[in-house]
């Protein structure tokens, strides 16, 4: 949103930096990759059927920017559709010959700076690597061929959430925060069933660009992936390419580890590495998540002793784990919650390599705020705030007069939408206390007072009914629902604004818009 009030910040392009960001984001490693298997007579890679060549096209998106290359995805998309046979000749003496061509290995970077982040430190950037799109799609087809090991019942842990279809940031945080209910939920502590739960989450340095391509190899092998594939993928790995600007010119670069941000392969490839730390034999009051290369540690535990020790041998366990595949953990970083219900707020303390990490009153998890009681008021409270900078800025670009026309100011008011009710099925329980709604209830009223050009007098009702949107609070306890339809809830609070008002007997300018279908979603041609 800071977008809307001034100009993009610009890529750093002092030689100086930029080479000192290249150097700490691609570290050089000196390990040789392990040579490519050798294909039995036997196994024929099988030919790239259309319709593998139809999906890897169809999973273009057409306004992105281009490759190395210059070749925009449209252009691409047409030159398939008219001579789709020379497109299958290619991509399968690729995928038998087992040689991903060098051309389509060079990767572009764009330093995208970090918000809030001193310009000057090399660690301020986030790498962005810039592909040509037929070597994407050329991934698309080895990743989809792939996807049916990995995600077989010997592929992946079922730990994993991310990048995995079907999987999102809203699980992997349901099962962390059910874990926790479940040990709260009992009647007593002395001699019942309540029991204490912490969750440790840690954060691993500069985790995609390290990744280890002779882990990933033998990681692959694991999971009984066919030689032709791993013979491919150990070629992508070859002679890799970086390329980037300064002041001084463009540069070169050799890459000799990680997984490029922004391919397609990558994030697969990340994860069958990142199984063997799902995988490690903990505690068995400790149970590991993960989403990409995010590790949430959750024990539960009747003493608050045994939970420290448990967990500080799962600490040392992912720690040594993620050594051996050649990352570390960025120990200050590390966040500890104690979860429990009893009235005195108790602390433990976690040892994370030389740093003593305490417990803390709540934590980031994912985007969402989970606090000790699982109240989810921190979270609601930060979200509101950030929903109101988003308001604020859109406000810019809403005009009460003029501007937009309502179908447009609709998306832009969903923007506040999603920043309030992210993670809603988690902390859908929070509605039951008024307070902590008051204040996204009235960020929320706004945005649709902005749809309506409405002013600040007109009530709640009105005010969502000529929006054509749900009543809020109502909104936020429903999200969670098996079945949860936006129009079905805009209809049913349209029905119970209606009620209310003949049971007061009252009758509004709105409900005779409403009847003779005239509301102010129409709005006129001058306005946009």
């Amino acid at each position: 949103m800071s977008r809307l009030r001034g100009p993009r910040a610009k890529p750093p392009s002092s030689p100086s930096l930029v080479r000192r960001a290249v150097a700490a984001l691609f570290p050089v490693v000196t390990e040789e990759l392990a040579p490519p298997p050798v294909v039995p007579d036997g196994e024929i890679a099988p030919c790239v059927s259309l319709g593998e060549l139809r999906r890897a096209c169809g999973k273009m998106k057409e306004h992105t920017a281009a490759g190395p290359d210059g070749i925009p995805n449209a252009a691409l998309r047409i030159a398939v559709a008219a001579r789709p046979d020379i497109f299958l000749r290619v991509f399968t003496a690729c995928i038998r010959s087992g040689v991903f061509p060098r051309c389509w290995k060079r990767q572009r970077l764009v330093l995208l700076p970090k918000p809030g982040k001193p310009p000057d430190e090399p660690t301020s950037f986030r790498p962005i690597c810039m592909l040509d799109a037929m070597g994407k799609m050329l991934e698309r087809i080895i990743c989809d061929r792939l996807q049916a090991f990995t995600e077989s019942p010997a592929g992946l842990s079922d730990r994993q959430f991310g990048f995995r279809r079907g999987r999102s940031t809203i699980d992997a945080i349901d099962m962390v925060v059910s874990t926790a209910r479940e040990a709260l939920k009992g009647k007593r502590w002395l001699g019942g069933t309540k029991e204490y739960c912490a969750v440790v989450t840690l954060d691993v340095k500069n985790a995609f660009n390290t990744a280890r391509w002779n882990n990933i190899l033998t990681a692959l092998e694991r999971i009984e992936t066919p030689a032709y594939l791993r013979k491919i993928i150990a070629n992508y790995f070859q002679d890799r390419v970086l390329e980037f600007g300064t002041s001084d010119g463009p540069e070169v670069g050799s890459v000799t580890a990680g997984v490029p941000q922004g391919s397609v392969l990558g994030p697969t490839l990340w994860n069958v590495m990142y199984d063997a730390i799902l995988r490690l034999n903990l505690q068995r009051s400790v149970n590991i998540v993960g989403f990409a290369d995010d590790i949430a540690l959750v024990a539960v535990d009747k003493y608050l002793w045994r939970i420290e020790n448990h967990l500080n041998a799962a600490v040392g366990q992912v720690r040594e784990a993620l050594l051996r595949l050649g990352l570390e953990t960025a120990d200050q970083k590390t966040e500890v919650l104690l979860l429990t219900s009893r009235k005195k707020m108790e602390s433990i303390t976690i040892t994370v390599g030389n740093c003593y990490i305490k417990s803390a009153p709540h934590i980031r998890y994912l985007g969402l705020h989970i606090d000790a009681r699982l109240r989810f008021d921190v979270h609601l409270a930060k979200a509101s705030e950030k929903a109101r900078s988003v308001a604020r800025a859109l406000a810019s670009i809403m005009p009460r007069t003029g501007g937009p026309r309502s179908s447009r100011r609709k998306l832009y008011a969903g923007v506040v939408d999603s920043v309030l009710l992210y993670g809603a099925p988690i902390w859908s329980s929070a509605t039951e206390t008024r307070a902590y709604l008051r204040q996204a209830e009235s960020i929320h009223r706004r945005a649709c007072l902005r749809i309506i050009s409405g002013r600040p007098h007109l009530s709640y009702e009105a005010t969502y009914i000529l929006a054509s949107h749900t009543y809020h609070r109502w909104h936020f306890s429903r999200t969670s629902e098996p079945g949860f339809s936006i129009a079905a809830a805009t209809m049913r609070a349209e029905a119970t604004s209606a009620r209310r008002r003949s049971e007061d007997g009252r009758s509004s300018g709105t409900s005779r818009q409403r009847a003779d279908g005239r509301t102010d979603l129409s709005r006129t041609s001058r306005n946009g």
